[in-house]
């Protein structure tokens, strides 16, 4: 089972690298982007946990959207230590603008899965997602 899914997020992986090509964003730099656009101010370990990145991946993805001016950094005003991302107008409209080049190609990525299945792919998926999100929120592994 890990296998299969490992090739699967593998396969997934170059999918979204090759369609995203083009966009004059990375394929890494679009997923960061979206989730900082769908929720501003998370914090770094935050936005890493939602965009399922390591933190030292995406200290360098932010330092590039940060210098393209699409995300800025500012500090919490509860607390000085924390820093906190925000996305820019630049950025709302270069995620709106790349997000609406994606549906000719993810209209039919999953065209190929038999529509009596999706219920129980979507409940598998549910089920790992909150699985190992909850395991990396804990710090474990397993």
């Amino acid at each position: 089972m890990h296998a299969l899914l490992s090739v699967a997020l593998r396969s997934l992986g170059q999918h979204w690298w090759h369609i995203t090509q083009g966009m004059g964003i990375s394929s890494a730099g679009l997923g960061v982007l979206r989730v900082v656009v769908a929720r501003d101010g998370l914090k770094s370990s935050e936005v890493a946990a939602r965009g399922w990145c390591t933190p030292g991946t995406l200290t360098s993805v932010v330092n590039t959207l940060v210098r393209d001016g699409y995300v800025e950094r500012r500090g919490d005003e509860g607390d000085r230590r924390v820093v906190r991302l925000y996305a820019t107008e630049l950025g709302r409209r270069k995620c709106r603008q790349a997000m609406s080049q994606l549906p000719p190609y993810l209209g039919n990525s999953f065209d190929y899965l038999d529509p009596a299945d999706e219920p129980v792919v979507r409940k598998f998926l549910v089920d790992t997602i909150q699985r190992y999100s909850k395991l990396a929120r804990e710090g474990r592994g397993t």
